[in-house]
């Protein structure tokens, strides 16, 4: 393949991401299950003693996915209670991330990812936003705040790595 057909397949990536973030369409309930469905799975595993790397970082996705989210709503919201209630999460969301650090950190120390009560508490708690939050946005929103928070954990993990 070309760079030209490369660089058009891109260009065309871009308009659909486009395209669909501009969606104004309320989230079905498979859209929203599909969503939580490995967050779910990573919850199980961080339940279970079963965590694996991979699963890590998606808890981190789903606790950044969840504060761009209420990120854009809170800008959105011209409600002073919502807003309130928006600025709330972003409170619980930065705990959840200090103690991924320390999951992360007591990771390096163990080899193993041994979590206590409140890791796993942030951890439900960042879940719990994250579908309340499924539950009043739209595709769009939904859509850009997942690119957002994808590009910021890659972003970090390429610093780490």
């Amino acid at each position: 393949m070309s760079r030209i057909d490369t660089s058009a397949s891109e260009r065309y990536k871009g308009m659909l991401a486009t395209l669909f973030c501009a969606s104004g369409k309320d989230l079905t309930d498979e859209q929203r299950n599909e969503l939580l469905m490995p967050f779910d799975i990573a919850i199980h595993k961080l339940s279970h003693g079963l965590l694996a790397t991979e699963d890590f970082v998606t808890l981190v996705e789903m606790n950044a996915f969840a504060y761009e989210l209420a990120g854009r709503l809170h800008s959105l919201s011209t409600n002073d209670e919502t807003k309130a209630l928006l600025a709330q999460s972003a409170l619980d969301f930065h705990v959840c991330a200090d103690r991924l650090v320390d999951m992360g950190e007591r990771y390096k120390r163990l080899g193993k990812y041994a979590v206590k009560a409140e890791e796993r508490t942030a951890v439900l708690t960042s879940m719990q936003w994250l579908e309340q939050l499924l539950n009043v946005t739209t595709e769009g929103h939904a859509l850009k705040a997942m690119m957002l928070a994808e590009k910021n954990v890659m972003s970090a993990l390429a610093k780490v790595s």
